[in-house]
């Protein structure tokens, strides 16, 4: 079993926060039906394996505001 080092630890805990910063600015302005679709496609492309769909996708969330913001790298 492979370990992170401290200084890899604190890299990806970097790179983590850049990105929910960055997954919450990117969308600032885009209109709400844009955001949606963006979700859908979202569901669809992390409801497959390689290439095959392993389940439905759930549908997208009806507002931006109801999205998760918390998911850790982990969650999938």
């Amino acid at each position: 079993m492979l370990h992170l080092t401290a200084a890899g630890t604190e890299i990806l805990a970097q790179v983590t926060a850049s990105r929910r910063v960055a997954f919450h600015e990117r969308p600032a302005g885009r209109p709400e039906e844009d955001l949606r679709r963006f979700a859908g496609y979202l569901l669809r492309y992390n409801a497959t394996v390689d290439g095959r769909a392993v389940t439905a996708p759930a549908p997208a969330p009806a507002s931006v505001e109801d999205s998760p913001t918390d998911a850790s790298p982990t969650d999938s």
